[in-house]
């Protein structure tokens, strides 16, 4: 399921990398009819949904941690580095970033990890309806920086950003990350949503229905439900009738499409892996979810910044898809070839050692030392 979800994270992320913030949360923006369509789709399909099966596999993986006795200072020395390794990446490469919010977040979670799946199920259900209501009805008056500004013309000032110096784009990078992480993720109360997402992972694992444990009927109630939860506020109003909402009922919207689709997706992929239908790339790919995700920006720092070859803003969503279809191949094949001779990914390998506090084996001959 990490592997599927690290992959179509970069589906939509490389709107944002390639064509602008605006581009990212207007589809009505691109230039032509079959990218309009294409944005709409994956609106269906994919955005908001993988960002949350992410986000719970987190919570999961914390749990799971627990389960493995790992000690509190380990712990706490595996969230600090991830949150510097978050810090350089928004700062340095890309101004979207989860790992600082994952950081700050999964520390908060850690204090529930310890619960029964009910009493999981329970906190992770509240804090979820308590950011719908604060994002409805919490206004934060700030300042919003060229690379997180929403409106037509964005793209126009970000791109004169992203063709510029260096130095410049990192300037900008700074700016943009006060407000990613104080505005939006603390005032704006995008922690709390965060927290309540990697809460309800860690019941899902402790349940069993992430290992597949549970009777096939479960997933398969699990998908139709989700999905159908996901699509019919968006069949009953339609595309333009989501667009034009009041935001109350389109932060609601986000809600139902988000995490009822991301359910929905879990269940199949799960079916799919009870099935013996997941192929090994992808399985290796979410061993190597970490990397990948950097190494997803950094695609996009070369194709689209004065670093590399000046892209942004010039290429179309279809381009973008297909860019993201070959790098997609490339992840999976990567992964599954690197896996094959050692035990972690590169940046896996290296968070580890930074928590562990010494160099740990990283060919697969040093395993069986």
């Amino acid at each position: 399921i990490r592997g599927m979800a690290v992959l179509a994270i970069f589906v939509t992320n490389i709107k944002m990398m390639g064509s602008g913030y605006n581009h990212y949360v207007d589809r009505s923006l691109w230039a032509t009819d079959a990218d309009r369509w294409i944005g709409y789709a994956q609106r269906f399909l994919i955005d908001g949904k993988f960002v949350a099966i992410f986000t719970a596999l987190f919570g999961a993986g914390l749990a799971l941690l627990y389960e493995k006795k790992m000690s509190i200072r380990v712990f706490l020395r595996r969230l600090g580095w991830l949150m510097a390794f978050g810090l350089a990446h928004m700062v340095l490469i890309r101004e979207g970033d989860i790992l600082f919010w994952y950081a700050v977040a999964g520390g908060v979670a850690l204090v529930f990890v310890s619960l029964r799946p009910r009493d999981l199920t329970f906190i992770g259900v509240a804090l979820l309806v308590s950011s719908y209501f604060y994002f409805s009805y919490v206004s934060v008056e700030s300042s919003v920086p060229v690379l997180w500004q929403s409106s037509p013309t964005q793209h126009v000032d970000a791109a004169k950003v992203m063709l510029g110096s260096y130095q410049g784009i990192v300037a900008a990078r700074l700016e943009a990350a006060r407000y990613y992480i104080y505005d939006l993720f603390v005032l704006g109360g995008v922690w709390i949503e965060t927290v309540g997402v990697m809460i309800l992972g860690m019941a899902l694992h402790k349940s069993g229905f992430l290992a597949g444990r549970l009777p096939a009927r479960v997933y398969g109630w699990a998908a139709g439900a989700g999905a159908i939860i996901a699509v019919l506020p968006f069949v009953l109003i339609g595309i333009e009738g989501y667009r034009e909402s009041w935001p109350v009922l389109r932060s609601l919207l986000n809600y139902a499409n988000g995490y009822s689709g991301g359910l929905a997706w879990s269940a199949l992929l799960i079916l799919a892996m009870k099935s013996g239908l997941l192929a090994p790339a992808l399985c290796a790919a979410g061993r190597m979810a970490f990397t990948i995700y950097i190494l997803q920006s950094i695609v996009g720092l070369v194709l689209f910044s004065s670093l590399g070859f000046g892209l942004f803003g010039e290429l179309s969503l279809a381009t973008l898809m297909a860019i993201v279809g070959v790098c997609t191949a490339g992840f999976a094949a990567g992964a599954l070839w690197w896996l094959r001779r050692y035990r972690f990914g590169p940046l896996e390998w290296l968070w580890r050692s930074l928590s562990y506090g010494t160099l740990q084996p990283m060919r697969r001959e040093a395993s069986s030392m």
